[in-house]
Formats: structure tokens, sequence, C-alpha cells
């Protein structure tokens, strides 16, 4: 497994950190920056990252096989992406 597919790995789990962080902020401080965080993480930087996966690694057509090492799925990331 490639680091870059471990990073992906524990993506949902990161996102979810970012997102208490943000809920914690947001009840202590009641700011439209903490709004404005919270709603980023929350919605927008999930489909930023998918477009960059997507501009640097395309799916290709076709079937895809998962696993094996036989190198990086693009399909597998983005999928880990919108598990959130």
């Amino acid at each position: 497994m490639k680091k870059i597919e471990r990073l992906f790995l524990v993506f949902p789990i990161l996102i979810l950190f970012f997102i208490m962080v943000n809920l914690i902020w947001f009840f202590e401080k009641h700011t439209w920056q903490s709004i404005g965080s919270l709603l980023f993480f929350t919605y927008l930087f999930p489909v930023f990252c998918a477009r960059v996966v997507l501009k640097i690694w395309p799916i290709k057509e076709g079937g895809s096989i998962f696993g094996g090492g036989r190198g990086f799925s693009s399909w597998l990331i983005l999928h880990r992406i919108q598990l959130i």
C-alpha cells in the first residue's frame, strides 16, 4: 500500500476530527469564522480533495482490480472520501 493510500484510509476519521474541533470552537465562540470553518470542513473540503484526486489520478474506463499491490486505485480513494 502506498503512502497516499494510507493517508486516504484514515481520511473519514480525519474529517470527523476537523468537524469535532470546529464544533467545539463554534460552541465556545459564536463567530462567522467558526461557522465558515465548520461548513468548509463539512461540505467543501471533501469535494476539493476529490477534485484533486481526479485531476492527478483520473479514473480509467473499464474494470478495476483492487488489492494485490497492482497500483494506486483512485476509485477506491474516492469511495473513501464519499464515506463522509
